[in-house]
């Protein structure tokens, strides 16, 4: 252990030295240029013991906290600072643009050894999490939107996330200053859109669906970004909601003015409505819990159904797979009338060549012909909790599962749904 603090010291230093972003620089620091491709690789390699030895320090305390790390944990804690703040910004060691870079890798790792010590070892690390935190933020604000950045922004958010949730740490964030900061710094450009992106959805829609439907996407900038979020609101939902929801409003302006252009604007505004707005939900039921300081079905009413009902489909895939999204994931708060008019609508889709598309507009026909309430002994409906019912092993009487939709409205429907299902299978 007093081996592992003599080589953490040793390597960090000229590290530190060569790539601390509080050093001064006009150019490539001159220690590691200097002799060429051979000190360079020299120095990668030291990079990347640097890096076992960091994940060497979260394997011996992921059970529990060995009294060697917490008796210095001043020391550890200091060194791991200056390294937080080291960047590779003149790419001397040829990384690729999605490819994480040895300084990138280190980084990584102290921040989710952080995130574990935040979690498990609230109690002796609690004094240094507003440095912590200081740095974390700063990071997230000087790292660009290239890929090779992705899972260190993406660990640097959970570790976010894991300190705004605790009640404890709820004064780090109290400020409105700090709440707007945090939003328009980090939430807002992890959350957009990049072209990466983009080529993701128009090249690959399988990813696409996993990541963004099926729940694939733990370890991305934009699902931190949610996280975040709704670990913000445990303790500041109204100060965050309003910031959020005048955000939104920008947005949404943008897109208006030029929808063809600014697709994204409107993109960003749809997911950002969906991280407020979701207090709770099942993967059978979709939300089951909101946020009551968000207009949900005024934002459906005016941003999301005109897309849908348009008869020409002039917006952007991508926001009408937004659109049908919404709709699968709220599926269980519109009343019958209205919601059954969705389906018909989602029908339109299934014939459209964008595989996102209508992979969405099948699972939206789905998810409105599947939902259920449950009927209890004394023909109360409930349709938050139904997915607890479960039968009565005693023998009295157990819920009974009805559909949420009258029979004769599903049989109605069904015929469009059938109509455009042949259509699509006649064309191959």
């Amino acid at each position: 252990q007093d081996l592992w603090l003599t080589l953490l010291r040793k390597w960090s230093q000229p590290i530190v030295e060569s790539f601390g972003t509080q050093t001064p620089s006009q150019g490539p620091p001159q220690s590691v240029v200097s002799g060429g491709a051979p000190q360079i690789n020299q120095v990668r390699y030291q990079i990347l013991s640097l890096e076992q030895l960091i994940l060497i320090f979260f394997d011996l305390n992921s059970v529990d906290l060995i009294e060697f790390f917490e008796n210095k944990m001043s020391s550890w804690a200091k060194l791991f600072e200056l390294l937080l703040q080291t960047d590779d910004k003149f790419n001397i060691f040829g990384s690729a643009s999605d490819v994480p870079g040895p300084l990138d890798r280190v980084r990584t790792a102290i921040v989710r050894a952080l995130k574990l010590f935040n979690s498990k070892y609230e109690e002796e690390y609690s004094k240094y999490v507003p440095s912590f935190v200081q740095f974390v933020c700063l990071l997230l604000t000087t790292i660009n939107d290239d890929e090779r950045y992705d899972q260190l922004a993406a660990e640097s958010i959970a570790y976010l996330s894991s300190v705004a949730c605790q009640q404890w740490n709820a004064k780090l964030f109290s400020k409105t200053q700090i709440l707007n900061d945090i939003v328009q710094r980090i939430l807002m450009r992890n959350i957009r859109l990049r072209e990466s992106d983009i080529n993701m959805y128009e090249t690959n829609g399988e990813d696409w669906t996993r990541r963004d439907m099926e729940g694939s996407d733990l370890y991305t900038r934009r699902r931190g970004a949610v996280d975040l979020v709704r670990a913000l609101c445990q303790n500041f939902e109204a100060e965050i909601t309003t910031i959020i929801l005048s955000h939104v409003a920008t947005l949404m302006r943008n897109y208006q003015q030029n929808p063809a252009q600014n697709f994204i604007d409107k993109d960003t505004a749809i997911n950002l409505i969906l991280a407020v707005s979701i207090k709770g939900q099942t993967k059978l039921m979709g939300a089951t819990k909101l946020n009551t300081h968000v207009p949900v079905m005024q934002f459906f009413q005016q941003h999301i159904l005109p897309e849908l009902q348009a008869s020409k489909k002039s917006a952007h895939p991508i926001i009408l797979s937004d659109c049908l999204k919404f709709v699968i994931i709220f599926r269980s708060q519109w009343p019958k009338d209205n919601f059954l008019q969705l389906l018909p609508m989602s029908t339109t889709f299934l014939s459209n060549e964008d595989y996102v598309l209508h992979t969405y507009a099948a699972i939206a026909i789905d998810k409105i012909l599947a939902m259920r309430e449950y009927e209890t002994a004394d023909k109360t409906t409930n349709k938050e909790n139904h997915s607890a019912a479960k039968p009565n092993v005693n023998g009295a009487a157990a819920p009974t599962f009805a559909y949420k939709y009258p029979k004769t409205l599903i049989l109605e429907s069904l015929q469009g749904v059938l109509s455009a299902l042949f259509t699509v299978l006649a064309t191959y």
